[in-house]
């Protein structure tokens, strides 16, 4: 009985002192990992960095009127000893795609050398997954500019200051292409998907041709485009993205025909119109009007001329 009690004891320490250096082994790997997201807040302005376990990053700066500068890609970085017995934090490298700059680490705060102003980052999350795939790029996503949408069955619009629609496919990254691109016609975006924000650069379909981060609004892409949808969802009441100042309300009915109603907020005009139309593949042609693109997805509607 002594025996098998020893043995019981003997076992339940090598598992105790397996269990703590596994705990120490893994806390000292993360707490060196740059790994997650990490912010840093003046008196008028913030940024953040976010850096994926595979290499890529996302970084943003912002002021209290809202994103003002938006960078992303890959990057490589030394990671700090974990037995260095230096007193002094140890200067390492990082490269942000083609830029390569300094930072210091002392195992909480992250000082970069962006561009010669130190800039003192602590971490707000452990967590930064890469999540760029066709599968977490389906749904709606919106940013300042507008909305955006694709769907499960390769399509895919923009309801944004231009407004566009097309065909799209997901290319993954390679050696040629150092991000994942998102293919519309003949357009070629690349993106990445960090946790659940977008980060594009954009070539126009969002009219905006800058980078840009879009927030998720929904995750299925659900195409519920239809024309008993388009009818009997009428009126349609449209806004301009740009200023919302200009207000457009169309009515479809079941028969074919349209009735469009037209006004502004800063003066008294009005204006309005009728005619006949037809549904084809998220496409509205008006007899006599400017034709409308069209989309219901994941319930969100989109809809504006063309």
């Amino acid at each position: 009985m002594k025996k098998h009690l020893n043995k019981v004891a003997v076992m339940s320490f090598i598992l105790m002192v397996s269990l703590l250096f596994f705990v120490s082994c893994a806390t000292s790997t993360d707490s060196r990992s740059l790994t997650g997201v990490w912010t840093s807040k003046s008196d008028d302005t913030s940024s953040r960095f976010s850096f994926t376990s595979d290499g890529f990053y996302a970084y943003e700066e912002f002021s209290e009127d809202g994103l003002t500068f938006l960078d992303f890609g890959r990057y490589e970085a030394q990671v700090p000893e974990e037995d260095s017995e230096s007193e002094e934090e140890p200067i390492l490298s990082i490269t942000l795609d083609s830029y390569s700059t300094e930072y210091t680490w002392d195992g909480n705060n992250l000082v970069i050398d962006l561009w010669g102003n130190m800039t003192v980052f602590t971490r707000s999350s452990k967590i930064a997954r890469n999540n760029s795939n066709r599968s977490n790029l389906l749904g709606v996503w919106s940013f300042d500019g507008g909305t955006i949408g694709f769907t499960t069955g390769g399509f895919a619009i923009a309801m944004t200051r231009s407004g566009d629609l097309g065909s799209y496919s997901v290319e993954a990254a390679d050696a040629e292409n150092g991000l994942p691109s998102i293919l519309i016609d003949e357009q070629r975006i690349p993106f990445i998907i960090i946790n659940s924000r977008l980060f594009m650069d954009d070539s126009g379909f969002a009219g905006t041709w800058n980078k840009i981060s879009l927030n998720r609004e929904t995750k299925t892409g659900e195409d519920q485009t239809s024309r008993d949808v388009l009818v009997n969802a009428s009126p349609w009441h449209l806004t301009d993205v740009s200023s919302g100042t200009s207000h457009y309300i169309y009515s479809f009915s079941s028969g074919g025909g349209y009735t469009m109603e037209h006004y502004t907020d800063y003066d008294d005009s009005k204006s309005n119109s009728s005619g006949t139309f037809r549904y084809d593949n998220h496409h509205i042609t008006l007899s006599d009007d400017s034709d409308l693109a069209y989309a219901i997805i994941d319930l969100k509607p989109f809809m504006f001329s063309i």
